[in-house]
């Protein structure tokens, strides 16, 4: 054994091993065999011995699942290089093959996977039986939710994104809400303060999975869930929905309106960067698409290679009409809400809903009593009692 001490330090000091009470810190002391703490063995770094077998099953085994690209306009989140790729298949079969070769073209095809990077839209689907196809979205509320609807606030925007080594960190804030994905407990939330996630690449599969920094992975809760419907949770496991696709996408908002011009609603479609999209009209109650554009004359409307976002203005036949009485009380409590469905042009007369133990008060109306409709109207309605049971 060796004793150890510094030429720029006092002649009496030895390097000496603390106890565990000294959290086992290495530190000087005057005696070297007190406890053997100051005694030292040389022993030469020898590195483990690489097993290259094993090395190349595990390139195999990468080349055999990763999805490549060729060329950089078909570059996808979830691929890998093709360069990379055939580097790695060259090194494997190379007749002087070391392991410092293949893990290096190894870990150079790991490192050409196609992440979210910052600014990116994206969309994140989950490939798990039972919700494969729900989107996430933002539905209004506080709380991530998923929905199979093509439907809705399903664009994300990627901040803070950097590769971790093992996987890759990202913030969401939704395009059309500009809520942030946050939150750590169930379900997750949405709000104004970014919270950073991390995201691993499933390599059999081609798809991601996400996770807190906790490392607790998201799953989609059913909507017949009895708390949270719909909602989204971590600390899940694959069967249970944790796997997603992420893909980069656009946002086509359609503004729809009848031919009178009256505003029917705004819809939020999306569709994966790159792809022909075909204009779908929303599904509007009482009402029949005429065309798109302003004077709705397009009968049909095709973008190919979607790349950017889209506003299409939607013009629709209207059928009928809905009158929707909203009754509350006095002090602006909720009663009641009922629609009644009445014909285009032809006379209807304003009738207040009859509710028990209330009366009629006073209502938001303007017009005459009886009218002829040519649009949805809401009627705001004040009902007043002079006892509850």
């Amino acid at each position: 054994y060796y004793s150890i001490r510094s030429d720029q330090s006092n002649a009496g000091l030895y390097m000496n091993m603390g106890a565990g009470g000294q959290n086992y810190a290495i530190n000087q002391y005057t005696d070297p065999k007190d406890g053997n703490g100051g005694l030292w063995e040389f022993r030469p770094l020898t590195p483990p011995a690489i097993d290259l077998s094993k090395l190349i099953d595990e390139a195999e085994r990468l080349l055999a699942f990763a999805k490549t690209y060729d060329q950089e306009e078909n570059k996808r989140i979830g691929l890998f290089s093709k360069t990379s790729a055939d580097a790695l298949k060259t090194a494997i079969e190379a007749e002087d093959a070391t392991a410092e070769s293949i893990t290096a073209a190894i870990n150079a095809m790991k490192e050409s996977l196609v992440t979210p990077t910052d600014g990116q839209q994206i969309r994140i689907t989950n490939t798990v039986d039972n919700y494969a196809g729900n989107m996430l979205t933002d539905n209004g509320t506080t709380k991530l939710q998923h929905t199979s609807s093509p439907w809705g606030a399903q664009i994300w925007v990627v901040s803070q994104a950097k590769n971790n080594g093992t996987g890759f960190n990202f913030a969401l804030k939704n395009l059309a809400t500009e809520k942030f994905i946050n939150g750590t407990t169930n379900p997750l939330s949405l709000g104004t303060e970014a919270v950073i996630y991390n995201g691993t690449f499933n390599l059999e599969e081609g798809d991601f999975t996400l996770k807190t920094a906790e490392d607790k992975a998201w799953f989609p809760v059913s909507e017949a869930f009895k708390t949270n419907p719909g909602c989204v949770y971590v600390d899940g496991i694959r069967a249970q929905g944790a796997a997603w696709q992420i893909e980069e996408a656009v946002q086509i908002k359609y503004i729809c309106k009848d031919e009178a011009g009256n505003e029917l609603g705004t819809y939020l479609h999306s569709a994966a960067k790159g792809s022909d999209y075909t204009a779908i009209a929303p599904e509007i109650k009482n009402c029949i698409i005429v065309g798109f554009g302003e004077n709705g004359t397009e009968t049909s409307l095709e973008i190919p290679a979607i790349s950017e976002n889209q506003e299409i203005i939607a013009v629709y036949k209207r059928l009928a009409c809905t009158l929707t009485y909203i009754c509350k009380d006095s002090k602006g409590n909720p009663l009641e809400t009922k629609s009644v469905d009445c014909e285009l042009n032809q006379d209807v007369t304003i009738t207040y809903p009859e509710i028990k133990y209330f009366s009629f008060a006073s209502s938001d109306w303007k017009g005459e009593e009886t009218f002829k409709p040519t649009k949805d109207e809401t009627i705001q309605v004040v009902y007043t009692t002079d006892g509850l049971t």
